[in-house]
């Protein structure tokens, strides 16, 4: 048990961590047993006010159209499309730490780690916390643990805003806010590479970003996020080129890193309601049904996904 009562026995410890027991950071999990979850309802609430002001606005035509049986089979295929791309993040993760110091759980624990996080997000942002602790045994090496995290999520926003740059090009029509947030989500994680190779090296030593396994489990990772996207719209009708959904991929990634509400509840939607009738011709309505299919797609994996890793026995 934690120190808040928090049942830990899920996310197993290294017998070789209890020397540095005292300088290890706390268990990102306590935040609920502390006072942290009503913070996190908060943040449910916020989320929740947010989809039923879109709601509001658009009618409850996007919420029929989610309730059609025949969109049920794309949102069992999104939910494990988005599974997919979070064991491709997992794995590559493991080759970013590789040769680090942290410690060298194999990727099947991770990713254990990383859906009992998902699940933690429905109402605190711990996963990525959840991710520097179990590989963490004191607080430096928590520091290790985050530059990594960082390292790694920069490289997968590059790879999105190449993406949405290459699809730009092609669209001689593409809106010009579009080319903008494409560069930007190209120039800011580009920075952060850079910041973070200059970094002293006793503080980053060992972190790989450069290194093959990791580019092409990237590629993987960028690849499932597409046809996440690319599901969700097929799903509702919605007449669109793999070229759109290039360009659009940028603006629509920006609801993943928001951490205002759970797995950017209600910004999805927004976000998709204003940006699919710049290219797509799709009305607000579309665009919103469309968010709100994303969501539940993330929903159920992470239901499914996070249920399984707290179920499945430990590895010992």
């Amino acid at each position: 048990m934690g120190r808040h009562g928090v049942d830990l026995t899920a996310l197993e410890s290294d017998p070789n961590d209890v020397a540095a027991d005292e300088h290890r950071p706390p268990d990102p999990l306590q935040r609920f047993t502390s006072g942290g979850w009503k913070r996190g309802v908060i943040r449910l609430l916020v989320g929740v006010v947010l989809v039923v002001g879109v709601i509001s606005y658009t009618g409850t035509e996007p919420l029929k159209r989610l309730l059609d049986p025949s969109v049920a089979v794309f949102l069992l295929l999104g939910a494990v499309v988005h599974l997919g791309q979070r064991t491709a993040r997992i794995v590559k993760w493991s080759h970013v730490i590789d040769g680090t110091v942290l410690v060298q759980h194999g990727w099947p624990y991770l990713l254990r780690v990383q859906l009992i996080g998902m699940m933690g997000n429905l109402l605190l942002p711990v996963s990525e916390g959840l991710k520097v602790w179990a590989v963490s045994r004191t607080r430096v090496h928590a520091k290790i643990g985050v530059e990594s995290i960082a390292a790694e999520t920069a490289l997968h926003a590059f790879f999105v805003g190449v993406a949405g740059a290459l699809g730009v090009a092609v669209l001689a029509t593409a809106p010009t806010t579009l080319k903008w947030v494409s560069g930007v989500v190209v120039a800011a994680p580009l920075t952060l590479l850079v910041v973070l190779a200059r970094w002293p090296r006793e503080s980053a030593t060992g972190i790989r970003v450069i290194d093959a396994r990791v580019i092409g489990w990237c590629v993987v990772e960028t690849a499932c996020q597409l046809v996440l996207y690319a599901l969700a719209l097929h799903a509702l009708g919605v007449s669109i080129t793999m070229t759109l959904i290039l360009a659009l991929s940028p603006v629509l990634f920006l609801a993943d890193l928001i951490m205002i509400t759970p797995s950017g509840l209600g910004m999805r939607e927004a976000l998709f309601a204003v940006v699919l009738p710049l290219l797509a011709g799709a009305t607000a309505e579309t665009g919103v049904a469309a968010g709100l299919l994303v969501s539940s797609m993330l929903l159920v994996a992470t239901l499914v996904g996070g249920g399984l890793a707290l179920l499945l026995p430990r590895e010992e």
